[in-house]
């Protein structure tokens, strides 16, 4: 398993948006991860350049665990967030 920590790179996996580039700020006890975003997304920019979001844990890749086969995305879940 991959231990990540704050000020690394990650996606939010949004449902609509996809993959939301951002960058993780903080960690809270209970799994929540405070993270930047780091490029507009959505027709009417529901996600800007930015902006601050909290989400689960379980919303947050960090980039390194996303990669391209035959066009399409896949995660790697051998990761965790830690302080």
């Amino acid at each position: 398993m991959e231990k990540h920590t704050i000020g690394e790179l990650a996606y939010i996996d949004s449902i609509g948006f996809g993959l939301v580039p951002c960058k993780v700020l903080g960690i809270s006890e209970d799994n929540k991860i405070t993270v930047r975003v780091t490029t507009n997304r959505g027709k009417y920019k529901s996600y800007k350049r930015g902006d601050i979001e909290v989400s689960s844990g379980l919303w947050v890749i960090p980039r390194t665990s996303v990669f391209v086969r035959s066009g399409q995305y896949h995660i790697r879940n051998n990761y965790y967030w830690s302080k």
